[in-house]
């Protein structure tokens, strides 16, 4: 909740917000004299595992989203696309109308923000620090996760039923066995 951020800066504590800034805060100067003065890990096993540590969350983030890209080209999209050309015939009906608008709307912002989600993922290929890396996924391509999820959720309620291709919110909470 908020009162907890509000209880963290009154106590002066990090607010971290995300796995890969938590990753920062084992290259810091208390946390490496702790776990050194402890025997818990030395300066280079340190640096290790936030290298390590840093390397997963880059392939994670990498990963999730290559697989969405793929499940929105080639399954949500094209999907869209054939029921689109069904009904495209039927423009001169107001509720068909407004649903080839609602569609094309729908396929233009997905498309941009797939746009802008490979280049970005290409960028972050290009720098040279683990850490570094790590930040700028989080930074410019973990969100754009909710963003083209948040379209593709809005096709899920156009698309009849039998053409989305994944199973709906729906059936994964009631009509699933």
């Amino acid at each position: 909740s908020n009162d907890w951020v509000v209880e963290a800066a009154e106590r002066g504590l990090p607010n971290i917000k995300s796995f890969v800034e938590a990753i920062e805060f084992l290259d810091d100067e208390k946390a490496r004299k702790l776990f050194e003065r402890n025997a818990v890990f030395s300066i280079d096993e340190l640096e290790a595992r936030s290298d390590i540590l840093y390397e997963q969350y880059i392939k994670t983030i990498q990963v999730e989203a290559k697989t969405l890209i793929r499940m929105v080209e080639r399954e949500v999209l094209p999907q869209t696309t054939v029921y689109l050309n069904s009904i495209i015939g039927l423009k001169d009906i107001s509720y068909y109308s407004r649903q080839i608008n609602t569609l094309i709307s729908l396929i233009d912002s997905i498309d941009s923000k797939l746009t802008l989600l490979k280049d970005n993922l290409s960028k972050t290929h290009e720098i040279d620090s683990l850490k570094l890396e790590g930040l700028a996924l989080r930074n410019t391509v973990f969100p754009l996760f909710d963003l083209i999820r948040e379209d593709v959720d809005k096709l899920e309620l156009v698309l009849p039923r039998q053409m989305y291709p994944f199973p709906s919110y729906l059936d994964l909470l009631f009509l699933l066995d």
